[in-house]
């Protein structure tokens, strides 16, 4: 059990319905920037966006002690996620239905 407690979170949780764009509202104020939004369509993972945020600190800014944390930290608070298991490559947007219904079946079958 306690492996799977320090696996990265597949998804951050999202629901595509505006949440993910209060966050990234909320990392652009708690951080004082603006993202350029001309690459926002192919943000698909945390790590996608934390880019974003490189790209928009100044220089002395990336260095920032805890910066991956704090920015993991804002990202989670809508969703209420486990900020501590954010990878770089966790999904922003929660899993479609389908997928998870295929891999709950999946693991059904195999426990048979």
């Amino acid at each position: 059990m306690q492996a799977a407690q320090n696996q990265h979170l597949e998804t951050i949780g999202f629901g595509g319905d505006g949440d993910e764009v209060d966050a990234v509202l909320e990392v652009e104020r708690h951080f004082g920037v603006s993202f350029n939004y001309a690459d926002a369509a192919t943000w698909q993972t945390a790590g996608d966006v934390f880019d974003a945020l490189l790209k928009a600190l100044p220089p002395d800014g990336r260095d920032q002690e805890n910066l991956w944390s704090t920015f993991t930290k804002i990202m989670c608070d809508e969703t209420g996620a486990d900020a501590s298991r954010v990878g770089s490559d966790t999904l922003l947007i929660a899993l479609p239905l389908k997928v998870v219904l295929c891999r709950g079946l999946e693991r059904l079958f195999r426990s048979r």
